[in-house]
């Protein structure tokens, strides 16, 4: 085996060490077990609180994966959700991350692990070959490669933006290839940066590639010193084919996503809110100390103020004191010094913007978009980055012996004064927690291992002959990455009862109508399932649907229609909601309404005419009275069967079919030999959420079908972009052959082409 594989197996060893409870089955990682409300975990984690900090793992990520990959594995493009809400673009809505290979994982169970350990193997990989080619040693690489592979956003995540994290670094690697061929005079040099850029989009989180791609253009201009103005030339023109090629490829899902758009709510987003917003003075204590606060959501009920809670919410990942100290040592050295100083700005603008320190969160946020991108959380990705990128030069000197003891002397109290400081400032919040007697505990042996890693790294740097010391450093950063990787996976489930009785029954109940749930099988879990629910937790929404929420099925709700959260904990319940607004739930086809086992009296139902259908000990199905049927034929018609895309009327004259399902520019209707039927939305019921077809007399079948409006050119940028990207090597190839030709043969003339 070569040295570059030797180095590649240690980064993927240590992944699979990291995520080795996981994949033993020794803990869950399975968001279902922690997000459905079907069946019930039976033993917890070792520790308390999440093995992760966030939820839309589960919601978005799992639930709407899985559809994506269902439907590709059936041979379906996975542009239309039917089972979210009235439905839902799929592809459009991003977060499900339909177009993105990796979600063909999601059709499994547990895929959702294997997914996370793919994503890591592939930002180590990356992050390892960038960094070799920077000129870093094989075991520097190796080390800082698996710290990347391991990060914040990795360890804290379970489903997005981790699908962009890998991304970065590929983007990198070509923007340094791109470089290398212009300072060469060699051609082509721009195909990573146009596939890294395609699948960061690809990926489905927007914010966190779009801050990814900040840091990855400030890359390309620190690299441009250096280049004489020939090589800066092609270097441009080179990174702009690039760009243009990814975006050509990406066309797709960017398509879909603008198409959405204009009939999307997006909450927050749609305004500038996210400018206001940044993580609290406190939180700073654990970008280097990640459990000084304890476990994940750990001690959050302890915390009568909710500060703890909302740093958890909020935060995106973290670094390690190892890292600081290393990027503090990387300040010294020569190599490389213009990219060095471009990493360090990016970290402290970067940091001052989460944090909400002037004036570099005012600076930050007069690039474009800023006030839509919640940068205070999804700036984490770039920033492990940037300090693995500057560590691994920093280490580097190091195994060249370009670092006095005086200077490493330096950077080691350099780092104890920034983490004595970010330590201090966290007693806001643990003054907090007096109720929770571990949470000193967890305080002290945070800051402990942290200042000890401090001492380590810097130590080493500073006492260990040269030969040593690189080796040493590499050491204890990997160390420090993966115990903090490994923390939170302590508070996973160790073994989860899934019951399939309730699904299995709503299947067959619920058939093309709906379902209403104020707790068991959490949206968007009727995608994962096949099963149509009224419910919906994603971001955006379609506006009609949320209006139609606001308005007339739970006007104190928030804007993910949940059955569980409300806009006003003092007004009504979400009960309360439902059997006031029944026969709205009842208009746009819900048939079914699920609840736990003994919460809703049976007083209560019967007062709306609510009817058990099924129980079990953990929930109880009711049968609404008058529910809606998906299809609905005018007078002189009469529907002689119907599927959840199709629906067959016979009509004595030309007449109209209703179809309870949510209008959008995309959708058309034909016959099964192709003939175009004429499709608009409808003015009732439930205020344009249908489609009204008209039909011929006669008996016809109507199928419906759902494309974003302009994916027909979208396909052709596909396929214009894929050229550029992969005729061109050939097309190259090609040319050079036919030089080498001419030379042989002693012709003087000019090269064709």
């Amino acid at each position: 085996m070569d040295r570059t594989g030797v180095e590649l197996v240690l980064v993927l060893g240590v992944v699979v060490v990291a995520n080795v409870l996981y994949l033993s089955g020794v803990f869950i990682a399975d968001p279902m077990a922690s997000y459905s409300a079907i069946g019930s975990v039976v033993h917890g984690g070792l520790l308390p609180g999440q093995y992760q900090i966030d939820p839309n793992a589960g919601y978005t990520a799992q639930a709407l994966g899985h559809l994506a990959a269902t439907d590709w594995l059936h041979g379906r493009l996975p542009w239309w959700d039917p089972y979210e809400g009235m439905g839902a673009p799929l592809a459009g809505e991003m977060q499900g991350a339909a177009l993105f290979p990796g979600t063909l994982l999601l059709w499994f169970r547990d895929g959702q692990i294997w997914l996370h350990v793919l994503l890591e193997a592939a930002a180590g990989t990356a992050t390892l070959l960038l960094l070799r080619r920077l000129g870093c040693g094989r075991w520097v690489a190796a080390g800082l490669a698996c710290a990347f592979a391991l990060c914040g956003t990795f360890a804290w995540y379970a489903g997005q933006p981790t699908d962009v994290v890998p991304f970065l670094p590929l983007l990198v690697l070509g923007i340094e290839r791109a470089r290398d061929a212009a300072a060469g005079r060699r051609p082509l040099g721009f195909a990573l940066v146009a596939v890294a850029l395609a699948l960061s989009v690809y990926g489905g989180f927007p914010e966190t590639a779009y801050l990814d791609g900040l840091l990855a253009a400030l890359w390309a201009l620190a690299r441009a010193s250096g280049l004489d103005r020939g090589a800066l030339g092609r270097y441009a023109g080179k990174l702009a084919v690039g760009v243009c090629a990814g975006a050509l490829l990406a066309a797709p899902v960017a398509v879909a996503f603008a198409d959405y758009l204009p009939h999307g709510a997006l909450g927050p987003h749609a305004g500038n809110v996210f400018d206001l917003v940044h993580l609290s003075h406190p939180a700073f204590a654990a970008l280097f100390f990640p459990y000084v606060f304890g476990p994940v959501f750990g001690f959050s009920a302890a915390d009568p103020t909710r500060l703890l809670s909302d740093f958890w919410s909020q935060v995106g990942g973290f670094l390690t004191t190892s890292l600081l100290t290393v990027d503090l040592l990387a300040l010294w050295g020569r190599r490389h010094r213009v990219l060095r100083v471009a990493l360090f700005v990016w970290l402290v603008v970067a940091l001052g913007r989460t944090y909400g320190i002037e004036p570099f969160w005012q600076l930050f946020d007069l690039l474009p978009y800023m006030g839509h991108v919640g940068a205070y959380r999804y700036l984490s990705p770039s920033m492990a980055f940037a300090a693995v990128a500057l560590g691994a030069l920093g280490v580097d000197d190091l195994r060249r012996g370009d670092v006095p003891r005086s200077v490493a002397a330096g950077a080691l109290l350099a780092a104890t004064g920034v983490a004595a400081w970010a330590a201090l400032g966290g007693r806001a919040i643990l003054e907090h927690l007096a109720h929770a007697p571990d949470a000193s505990h967890w305080a002290t042996a945070s800051i402990l291992w942290g200042f000890a890693l401090v001492a380590l790294v810097g130590g080493a740097a500073v006492v260990l002959p040269r030969r040593w010391r690189a080796g040493a450093v590499v050491a204890f950063v990997v160390v420090d990455a993966l115990a903090m990787y490994v923390a939170p996976e302590l508070s996973a489930p160790r073994t989860y009862s899934f019951d399939g009785r309730l699904v299995a029954f709503l299947r067959r109940h619920v058939a093309t109508g709906r379902f209403f749930t104020l707790g068991p099988v959490q949206p968007d879990y009727g995608s994962y399932f096949g099963v149509a629910e009224a419910d919906v937790n994603d971001l955006p929404i379609p506006k009609a649907y949320h209006r139609y929420v606001h308005d007339d099925l739970a006007p104190n709700t928030t804007l993910q229609f949940t059955g569980t959260t409300m806009t006003n904990p003092t007004g009504p319940t979400n009960l309360q909601e439902l059997v006031a607004h029944l026969g709205a739930f009842e208009a746009i086809g819900v048939r079914d309404v699920v609840a736990f086992a003994g919460t809703v009296p049976a007083s209560t139902a019967a007062s709306v005419g609510l009817r058990e259908v099924y129980a079990d000990p953990y929930a109880v199905v009711y049968a609404t009275p008058h529910p809606a049927p998906l299809y609905q034929a005018s007078s002189g018609c009469r529907v002689l069967g119907t599927s959840a895309a199709s629906v067959t009327v016979q009509c004595g004259t030309p007449g109209t079919v209703v179809r309870r399902a949510l209008y959008m520019p995309g959708w058309t209707a034909a016959t099964p030999a192709g003939q175009p039927l004429a499709l608009r939305p409808a003015s009732d019921p439930a205020r344009d959420l249908a489609q009204v077809v008209h039909v011929p007399a006669g008996t016809t079948t109507v199928r419906y079908a759902f494309t974003p409006p302009h994916e027909g050119e979208a396909l052709i940028a596909l396929v214009a972009g894929a050229l550029v990207v992969v005729a061109s090597p050939v097309l190259s190839f090609a040319r050079r052959r036919r030089a080498r030709g001419t030379v042989r043969g002693g012709g003087s003339g000019p090269v064709p082409g």
